[in-house]
């Protein structure tokens, strides 16, 4: 049983000394020093309430008959949600935005504009304001990245935690010298576990002690330095966690084995964290934690036939007494396995969506054996049940989410899931509702542009697909796509391909290429950022369908692989 507590890890290449200056730096003393912290009270009391924040911000130097760009975004992690939240502003003439969004706790966030990424910090129920330096923006971003990670970004905060913003602006470039990323994720692969973890470990060990001396020198605020400590550390965890999957990957090698030597990285361990909710790389470590657990179990998920049949009755299905009878002894002829194979084809949709609900009552039901209560517990409990509602678009019954969400013991944490549950309710029920999300101006616009991208199409069904010729997996999703289309031919059915991050000219070649038939759009930076914040298009592929009268009927719908359950939900809409 391993439990993430304290941070003290056995590096094997240290001496005494450093073993103790690495706890003491882990641990935040060794920063301490003398000197007096400042306090901005910023994680004083994390409720996990959502509260809005707001950024607002000026381009200087933006000129609109010069600079293309309209829109700028903000993305970052969620809490337990497995995809990226994104929010986009407008830019007036004189390169003024504001963006307004929800936040459950104090967080990174990435900013985008230009095809350019900074990034910031933000507070739930603060604002802050940003100034963004256009000409020298413009200049670093012509420099190879190797040196663009060198610099600060030229950015200028004012607002209540300015000063945090200007502390980790100022690090950042420090702690990118520690590790090359480039290089990263290619020693994973070549690496066997003793020389990843000797490695990975080192990689923190020198981002601690320049953060040591980071504070030592600029007297840091005490806010400052519980952020970086708790984000290094459980960057260096999930890293550790990952190496099983994604070692040996692009070879398609099994997924390690990893042994009791290379986990005593988490023998004082515990999930349970209070402090370390500050950063995203903690909800990614309780993420892999769980994976990595549930992945040791020996027990498999058993496919019950009599199970199978409740199940279906249970949902009205209309299952006939003969067929009912053909479970309740061993199939012995050949007539009867046949009837027994025409019932499940019958029923295979079913099937994935009953699979699936038994996955996720075995992963629910071991939780609470393997993680003592805490809030490291109530956010993965958050992530199962947001994963379960994501893959199967089932919603839980309110009998079923009741009892689910009272294991979640932040009350706050429970009311949003509950609300994802209504969600995608409603969603699938065609009332898309907005009260659960800050809305900003810019939603209008990009509700009228989407309105406008489908008016065309108004009486079809239409499945849009969100890809992009650089994504692998948008492209092997491509031949599903094709025998869904012959599935469906002669329907009232369109296939919207809209084309993101991408050349014009890339786009136009992969079409002819593959022979991609269907409707296609090109959607340019700004497209995209008003497509980005209607749906959240946070990555792809991403899949929507939308109904005859024009509107969405699912905002994350299944991807063409997915044939059998996205056929039977493409023809309940053609109804």
């Amino acid at each position: 049983m391993y439990y993430f507590n304290a941070l003290i890890i056995k590096y094997p290449t240290t001496n005494m000394k450093n073993i103790v200056l690495f706890f003491l730096a882990a641990t935040g003393v060794l920063s301490l020093q003398a000197q007096p912290q400042k306090s901005l009270n910023a994680f004083s009391k994390i409720s996990l309430a959502e509260k809005p924040f707001t950024l607002t911000g000026t381009f200087v130097g933006y000129n609109p008959a010069v600079d293309s760009f309209r829109f700028c975004e903000v993305i970052y992690n969620h809490l337990y949600k497995d995809d990226q939240q994104t929010h986009v502003g407008e830019i007036d003439k004189d390169g003024r935005f504001s963006i307004t969004f929800p936040l459950n706790r104090p967080q990174e966030i990435m900013f985008s504009f230009m095809e350019t990424m900074s990034s910031f910090y933000a507070i739930p129920g603060s604002s802050l304001d940003i100034q963004l330096d256009l000409a020298a923006i413009k200049a670093i971003s012509k420099l190879p990245f190797p040196e663009q990670i060198k610099l600060r970004n030229p950015l200028t905060f004012t607002g209540t935690y300015a000063q945090l913003n200007k502390e980790l602006n100022a690090f950042r470039p420090l702690q990118f010298a520690t590790i090359s990323y480039v290089e990263h994720y290619p020693l994973i692969d070549s690496l066997d576990q003793t020389a990843y973890k000797a490695y990975r470990l080192g990689v923190m060990q020198r981002q601690l002690d320049t953060l040591a001396a980071f504070n030592q020198r600029n007297n840091t605020s005490s806010e400052f330095r519980q952020y970086m400590i708790q984000h290094l550390r459980y960057h260096a965890a999930e890293d550790l966690l990952r190496y099983r999957w994604m070692h040996g990957r692009k070879t398609k090698q099994p997924k390690v084995q990893l042994t009791p030597e290379y986990l005593d990285f988490l023998d004082n361990m515990t999930v349970n964290n209070e402090e370390a909710v500050i950063t995203e790389n903690y909800g990614k470590f309780l993420n892999e934690y769980n994976n990595f657990y549930n992945a040791q179990k020996s027990s498999q998920t058993t496919f019950s036939l009599e199970l199978f049949v409740a199940y279906l009755k249970q949902a009205g299905k209309p299952v006939t007494a003969k067929e009912e009878q053909l479970f309740k002894k061993p199939a012995a002829g050949q007539d009867q396995i046949q009837l027994i194979e025409s019932f499940l084809e019958k029923y295979q949709a079913e099937q994935q969506e009953f699979s699936a609900t038994l996955l996720f009552n075995q992963q629910i039901d071991s939780l609470a054996s393997h993680i003592p209560p805490g809030i490291g517990r109530d956010i993965i409990y958050a992530q199962v049940i947001n994963e379960y509602l994501n893959t199967s678009r089932i919603p839980l019954t309110n009998t079923a989410m009741d009892k689910l969400s009272g294991n979640i013991t932040n009350a706050n944490l429970r009311l949003q899931v509950i609300r994802d549950n209504e969600r995608l309710r409603n969603v699938l029920a065609g009332k898309m509702t907005d009260a659960t999300h800050v809305r900003t101006a810019l939603q209008v616009s990009s509700d009228k542009f989407f309105d406008e991208l489908v008016k065309p199409y108004k009486g079809k069904v239409v499945y849009i697909d969100f890809w992009a010729p650089w994504c692998g997996p948008c492209m092997s999703e491509m031949p599903e796509s094709k025998v869904l289309q012959r599935e469906l031919a002669g329907k009232d059915v369109v296939f919207l391909y809209i084309g993101l991050s991408c050349t014009k000219q890339s786009w136009e070649n992969t079409i002819k290429d593959k022979g991609i038939e269907g409707e296609h759009y090109f959607a340019n930076d700004n497209d995209g950022k008003l497509l980005s914040d209607k749906f959240n298009v946070s990555g792809i592929p991403h899949y929507v369908l939308v109904d005859k009268n024009g509107k969405v009927a699912d905002d994350k719908a299944m991807r063409p692989s997915d044939k059998t359950r996205l056929l039977k939900k493409i023809n309940s809409l053609l109804k």
